[in-house]
């Protein structure tokens, strides 16, 4: 029975080794879920970036309406930042997208490489950036600032167009700009005026100063305004510091910058802004100051007037007008207020014309003024017609006419003073009156007799040693203002009566021996006695007039003063010494060599050389130089301080001053000098005094030439000029605006960001179109979301 029951075991076998039904999936139906696992993925990416996008979108939205701004010198740094980063961003998608798409291994590694290094630039580039010392990321338009306007008032200023000068029209832009300054600003107004300034939080006393601002006629130095403001600006305590420079940018004002100047406002964080009121055209004619060829003549002498008259601009034609003033003692006077002076005599006009230049061109004028009565007289050159500058139309002069010049010649015996007296008067001229000079020959060396007070100048000519006692009295002479010139020649010996160095600022040590080939030349080719061949200093001729034996002068002191040397040994030739108010000129070769010579040779061939011109400019340089010393000087510039001489004998020893402006002032006479200190005007002043009658004296005043020019300096100039200087130059209040908002606020984002705003919306518009036709496009099976 049990035996039967194994009649089961092959149904159990059966049954376990049955093959068991396998499910399989129609093929169908597995490429529908395999593309449906794939749309969720790519669906949910471009949820994630269409979140993304309009979430970039708001912060975009909210950044620009924050208004960021950076300093101006970093705003190229941020911008390059933001590039990266939105490169950095797209990179990222596209690594999400290679990830999501199953790209290759190595391809998502590149990818990531990249991506890591642009973050790691980026990273480093805002360091360096937010670490800048002038890293500003936003900035304040409404803090308070410590702000210093400097005007330039220097005549140049009063040019005019549409009636209104470049001083007003600055006027008018700094009394709008400081009304924008913010609240609590510090406020000082400097012009060029030697005055002191200082800060002020009262906007109405910034417009006052604005308003009194006049031109004047005795400027500081650009570059001493803008120093004085740096120091304006180094007591305040505020954090924000500007300059504002109302300028017209003239060559002339701005070649006086040196570079310390550029380093100092480096150095104090200064914003400046140059107000730019020039003109880029200018159009002007101007007078030069009249140069004389001595400002003292004699009653029957004439003196050559020379003027440089220059042109900028359209082409023109002006006349010039010579007048001199008649002498009037009762004059001058105020009448009512207003200055009466005498009338005028129109003695010369000349015409000059210009044709159209950019740059400026010139043209010399001259002019003779001879028959003047004895006296000081006041004279003006005026240039017909309007142009834009007023201050170079008119130039005055002044002149003192008096009797000729008493000159003692002493030679000894046996020397020639034809050669020298016929040179600087020939007779012709002494026999009618008509020379400057009036010369007396004695041939005592030892001058016995005569009163040297008497004469304006003492000319040995070839002396031998002089005695002590002549020398200290010639020293006392010279030191009362008295005049001596020596010409040395064969007859000094170095002996006991030698010339003393306190006389001559020198040691003679020797004569000295050359040859042929040794001349004349100019050292100081500046000095009064040779004026005469200061425009052609190339072309004199002295190699043929040869020096052949000199004096040797050598330790000259402080004082001496070489005028010309000889040219083979380069030894003084003609040295000044000055003596209290007089002085002494010594040439150390003769001028009395004639041609042929007994029983000795030649020194020089000075007086017989063929067309021996040179040497008569020189002499007759020589001698106007003698008699000029210690005679007073009449014509001056602009805030110089007069000194006139004022002999007690002849003159009162109290003056009243009549000024330009008709303004009278009491002046007294010390140590028979005339001083005033105040000449702010152009002009011809007056002194009026009392002496055995009315005595009028005077002097003119003229502006310096440098306020005629009106050549602009270019932009390249200009940043020479302040190197490495980050400035504004603005000519309108437009500009001012822009430049001020840069400066305060930085450079701003805000146009950039509504910019990529813009972009991003597209972008954002564009894939939403697309997202959303797409999804109403596809089956609802693969659309199905996963969640």
């Amino acid at each position: 029975m049990i035996g039967g029951l194994l009649i089961a075991v092959p149904f159990l076998i059966h049954l376990a080794m049955r093959r068991k039904p396998t499910a399989e999936l129609f093929p169908a139906l597995r490429f529908v879920r395999k593309k449906q696992v794939t749309n969720k993925r790519t669906l949910r990416f471009k949820q994630w970036l269409l979140l993304l996008l309009r979430s970039l979108l708001l912060a975009i939205l909210v950044l620009a309406l924050a208004g960021p701004s950076a300093d101006r010198l970093l705003a190229g740094n941020w911008v390059i930042i933001a590039a990266l980063s939105l490169l950095i961003l797209l990179v990222a998608v596209v690594l999400i997208t290679a990830i999501a798409g199953q790209v290759s291994r190595s391809v998502v590694m590149m990818i990531t490489i990249v991506l890591l290094l642009l973050t790691g630039f980026d990273g480093l580039f805002v360091y360096s950036t937010l670490t800048s010392d002038e890293s500003v990321l936003v900035g304040d338009e409404d803090a308070a600032v410590a702000a210093v306007l400097v005007f330039d008032n220097s005549p140049r200023m009063g040019y005019q167009q549409n009636d209104q000068t470049r001083l007003a029209a600055g006027q008018f832009i700094g009394d709008w700009l400081v009304r924008q300054l913010p609240n609590d600003s510090q406020i000082a107004v400097v012009d060029l005026a030697a005055q002191p300034h200082v800060f002020s939080q009262d906007i109405n006393s910034a417009v006052h100063a604005i308003e009194q601002l006049q031109i004047t006629y005795t400027p500081e130095s650009l570059q001493t305004a803008i120093r004085s403001a740096l120091e304006l600006i180094s007591t305040s305590e505020l954090t924000r510091h500007e300059i504002y420079l109302f300028t017209d940018l003239a060559q002339s004002a701005w070649e006086t910058i040196p570079e310390s100047l550029s380093v100092a406002l480096r150095a104090a964080d200064v914003e400046l802004f140059l107000v730019d009121v020039g003109l880029e055209n200018p159009d002007n004619v101007a007078l030069g100051i009249p140069k004389l060829s001595g400002a003292v003549l004699t009653q029957h002498g004439s003196i050559d007037l020379t003027v440089n008259v220059q042109s900028i601009g359209r082409a023109t034609q002006r006349t010039v007008t010579l007048k001199i003033e008649n002498p009037d003692p009762t004059l001058p006077v105020i009448t009512d207020g207003e200055l009466q002076t005498p009338t005028t005599t129109k003695l010369a006009e000349q015409v000059v014309a210009f044709t159209a230049s950019d740059v400026p061109t010139a043209q010399v004028l001259s002019f003779s003024l001879s028959g003047l009565a004895p006296g000081e007289h006041h004279g003006s050159l005026t240039l017909t017609g309007v142009d834009g500058l007023a201050i170079d139309d008119v130039r005055y002069f002044t002149v003192s006419v008096r009797p000729a010049w008493h000159i003692l010649v002493v030679a000894p015996p046996d020397v020639p003073t034809r050669f020298f007296t016929e040179a600087i008067a020939p007779a012709s001229e002494r026999q009618m009156g008509h020379s400057p000079y009036r010369i007396k020959v004695v041939r005592d060396r030892n001058l016995i007799g005569e009163k040297l007070s008497a004469y304006t100048a003492v000319v040995f000519i070839d002396p031998p040693p002089l005695s002590k006692d002549l020398q200290q009295q010639l020293l006392l002479y010279i030191a009362n203002g008295g005049s001596v010139g020596l010409f040395l020649g064969h007859n000094m010996e170095l002996s006991a009566g030698s010339l003393s160095a306190d006389l001559i600022g020198g040691t003679l040590t020797r004569q000295w021996r050359a040859d042929a080939g040794n001349f004349l030349e100019i050292r100081d080719a500046q000095h009064r006695s040779l004026r005469s061949f200061q425009t052609m200093l190339g072309s004199v001729p002295w190699a043929q007039f040869p020096i052949m034996r000199y004096w040797h002068l050598e330790n000259l002191d402080d004082q001496t003063q070489t005028v010309m040397q000889f040219s083979h040994a380069r030894h003084p030739a003609l040295v000044q010494c000055n003596h209290g108010k007089g002085t002494v000129l010594t040439l150390l070769t003769p001028i009395s060599e004639p041609a042929q010579i007994s029983q000795r040779t030649s020194w020089n061939e000075l007086v017989s050389g063929d067309d021996n011109w040179p040497y008569f400019l020189l002499i007759n340089g020589i001698t106007e130089t003698l008699v000029s010393t210690g005679e007073s000087r009449f014509n001056y510039l602009a805030g110089e301080t007069v000194q006139i001489s004022n002999a007690s004998t002849t003159y009162p020893d109290r003056y009243q001053l009549f000024t330009p402006d008709a303004d009278v002032q009491d002046t007294r006479v010390l140590a028979e000098t005339i001083q005033i200190p105040f000449t702010q005007r152009p002009g011809a002043y007056r002194l009026k005094g009392i002496q055995d009658g009315p005595i009028v004296r005077g002097f003119s005043v003229n502006v310096p030439e440098q306020y005629s020019d009106l050549q602009r300096l270019t932009s390249a100039a200009l940043e020479r000029r302040l190197n490495g200087i980050d400035f504004h130059v603005a000519r309108s209040r437009h500009e001012i605006e822009f430049g001020v908002r840069q400066r305060r606020v930085g450079q701003e984002f805000y146009p950039l960001l509504l910019v990529l705003f813009a972009i991003v919306f597209f972008l954002e518009h564009l894939m939403s179109n697309r997202f959303y036709g797409q999804q109403q496009a596809v089956s609802p099976i693969a659309m199905q979301p996963e969640i």
